[in-house]
């Protein structure tokens, strides 16, 4: 998000300018600019986008077979088509809002003061219910889709991002009566009370923050496994790209298997709990703020995953290079003259 700030701030900025290079009446004699209506839909499609994005956490966490990730995304769909409908005159105003604490902060994350903050309040407190109930019709409704033992587990963290839903919500009560704190960031604060452990339907107990920290460690360690996956996609490409034949093909999904096994290898069980060690750590360093997150810590952490990454990185940059050398030197001046004449056509030499 702070990217795409980057990008259109200097834009809006050079629009401000072409009145003072124009032709038209001082800027004094200027009608006064009234807000500009613009929408966007939110559409079925759309909603199954985001459906598949949930579901590829969902899927191996609770390890759902191809019927129940069908079911539940159709629910999820269902429900967030509901949500958003519900709740879209108020969603889009607090987006407004974001927006416009964002470019004031020079595009960076949103900042309020005082007074923003309790408008940012006000305008949020009507969307509490209706999340309220999303959580509770969504949870029960795709929990009749678990077995036991998964509804157990998904039980546990539903009831860790209520506790998140609750903090956010008594922080929105604290700006509405002018408690806005230092940074004014809605969604981060460092004055919040510490968020309580939460009880699992098995009994055990952890906190909310390191409970979402584990869950987005396993999230992007699983991402690290599927880079192995990948490789296919580039063979795949890298035939049509040189025009494979049959033989360097068949050398290729060769190349792909040793590689494959090879991954397997640098993934044991011992890499994979460094990996998801480091993540957590990582992911609770965040919430600790730029200091910590940005300095002598935070470095550290990004120092020690890319050391973890690099022999599975390096690897992938051995069979890529392996795969591009199988193509013989009339099929890589071929594929070169089409990327020239593409280039060239375009006005590019």
């Amino acid at each position: 998000m702070k990217h795409v700030f980057l990008r259109v701030v200097p834009v809006i900025a050079c629009l401000s300018l072409i009145p003072a290079f124009a032709d038209d009446p001082p800027a004094a004699t200027q009608p006064a600019l009234e807000p500009i209506e613009l929408s966007m839909r939110f559409t079925p499609e759309m909603a199954n986008g985001v459906s598949r994005m949930w579901l590829k956490y969902m899927t191996p966490r609770y390890e759902l077979d191809e019927q129940q990730a069908t079911a539940i995304g159709e629910i999820m769909s269902r429900r967030l088509m509901q949500v958003i409908d519900e709740g879209a005159p108020h969603g889009s105003e607090l987006v407004e809002q974001m927006l416009l604490r964002s470019f004031e902060n020079d595009g960076d994350e949103p900042r309020f003061d005082v007074e923003s903050g309790k408008r940012f309040a006000e305008t949020a407190a009507p969307l509490f219910p209706i999340l309220d109930r999303f959580f509770t019709d969504t949870s029960a409704e795709i929990s009749q889709k678990m077995t036991l033992s998964q509804r157990l587990k998904f039980t546990g963290d539903v009831a860790g991002a209520r506790v998140g839903l609750g903090l956010f919500e008594s922080r929105m009560k604290r700006w509405a009566e002018g408690n806005v704190g230092e940074r004014g960031n809605p969604f981060w604060d460092p004055t919040d009370p510490a968020a309580p452990p939460v009880t699992h339907p098995d009994g055990s107990t952890e906190h909310t923050e390191l409970r979402m920290a584990k869950d987005q460690a396993e999230n992007q360690l699983q991402w690290e496994a599927r880079a192995a996956e990948n490789w296919q996609r580039y063979l795949d490409r890298a035939a049509e790209h040189f025009q494979f034949n049959e033989s360097q093909m068949a050398s290729g999904r060769s190349i792909l298997d040793e590689c494959r096994q090879r991954a397997e290898a640098i993934m044991t069980p011992e890499w994979k709990a460094a990996v998801r060690e480091n993540r957590i750590q990582h992911n609770l360093a965040a919430l600790m703020g730029s200091v910590v997150n940005e300095g002598p810590v935070g470095y550290w952490l990004g120092q020690q995953s890319q050391d973890l990454r690099r022999p599975l990185q390096e690897l992938g940059r051995e069979f890529r290079q392996r795969i591009d050398a199988l193509a013989d030197s009339t099929q890589q001046a071929a594929a070169r003259e089409r990327v020239r004449a593409f280039l060239a056509e375009r006005g590019v030499e």
